[in-house]
């Protein structure tokens, strides 16, 4: 399936404002509770540097 330049560019911006929002949350989270767990912000960072990742391959992409 092919997606235009502008859906690719949407997609890539959604993306990196989910890993931002994710990494944030998670973080807020955690000082809020007043507990630390070292594992789920371990997770949400590796999830925040693969969603970037995808975006700006995406992005990458639009620019052939």
């Amino acid at each position: 399936m092919k997606f235009g330049k502008e859906t690719k560019r949407y997609t890539a911006d959604i993306l990196t404002k989910i890993a931002e929002y994710l990494l944030s949350i998670v973080i807020l989270g955690s000082i809020i509770s007043g507990h630390f767990y070292p594992q789920l912000l371990f997770a949400s960072f590796v999830s925040f540097l693969l969603l970037v990742v995808i975006a700006i391959m995406l992005v990458a992409s639009t620019e052939d």
